[in-house]
């Protein structure tokens, strides 16, 4: 995931993905420790997590990005997010999208 470069879209809070796919739901998946960086989700970095043992969600149609409002920053934007199974399988680009809710549905 890559955080946007606009002024404060950092965040310290937890942040959580869900992906929906043609055979359901991942649930909630924290993205805890980025494997690129010490510290997650800071002002325009690039971080990359792997998460095992999820059985077979089909083909991804969409995926929510939530935190839970702890920390020091409140992090609303993300420029870039890709989904792999050793290949691409789902890519969503914000063009710095904020908003004001905790979760961004794409």
């Amino acid at each position: 995931m890559k955080t946007s470069n606009v002024k404060g879209a950092g965040t310290d809070a937890n942040v959580y993905v869900v992906l929906f796919g043609a055979n359901g739901d991942s649930g909630d998946l924290h993205l805890k420790k980025s494997e690129t960086n010490k510290s997650p989700f800071e002002n325009d970095q690039l971080d990359v997590f792997t998460i095992n043992g999820i059985l077979s969600l089909g083909e991804l149609s969409k995926c929510r990005v939530w935190h839970d409002n702890k920390g020091k920053a409140l992090w609303d934007s993300y420029a870039a997010l890709e989904v792999t199974n050793q290949q691409p399988i789902y890519r969503s680009i914000q063009n710095d999208v904020w908003s004001d809710k905790r979760s961004i549905v794409i």
